[in-house]
């Protein structure tokens, strides 16, 4: 089975508070990090990393909550992203 994930560009939303995401950086490297929004409306925030540190809102194209998806062995994987 293949299945395909469409990145949402950061531009177009931010992820839900303490949301864990799978992140496509500047460099077009993926890595993971959880949201943490610095205002109370939730427009800002950092993904926070327990090895890498800290990302910046700026830093990031894309992003997606890796809860949402599930793999059996065998599947394939394609992740495609949009440039807002």
């Amino acid at each position: 089975m293949t299945t395909e994930i469409r990145l949402i560009p950061i531009a177009e939303r931010n992820p839900d508070p303490f949301e864990e995401c799978l992140i496509l950086d500047r460099n077009h490297a993926l890595t993971a990090g959880s949201w943490i929004s610095t205002d109370e409306e939730n427009r800002e925030g950092k993904f926070y990393q327990g090895h890498h540190g800290v990302y910046e809102k700026d830093e990031i194209l894309a992003w997606i909550p890796i809860e949402e998806y599930h793999l059996d062995k065998g599947d394939r994987l394609i992740i495609s992203y949009d440039d807002v």
